[in-house]
């Protein structure tokens, strides 16, 4: 089993395949290749709203300080 988070932006598409609805997640710690695979996500918990961006090294912060959030709501390490 593999945790992550994902975005759902104001702006973001769902796309419906006829079937399922597809959603970009990221996967915490996870290596491997899912593309074109079949996965399940679980929305436990909201972590914030959207934010705008001034550059690159603040999006990379608030990423990793996401990431550290939905560790520790998820009890892992």
């Amino acid at each position: 089993m593999s945790f992550g988070t994902f975005l759902l932006a104001q702006d973001t598409v769902l796309l419906w395949s006829g079937e399922v609805y597809l959603i970009e997640a990221y996967l915490i710690d996870f290596t491997g290749d899912l593309y074109g695979k079949s996965v399940t996500v679980s929305f436990l918990r909201y972590l914030r709203e959207e934010i705008k961006f001034t550059g690159l090294d603040s999006l990379i912060q608030l990423m990793e300080a996401d990431k550290a959030q939905a560790k520790n709501i998820l009890g892992i390490e």
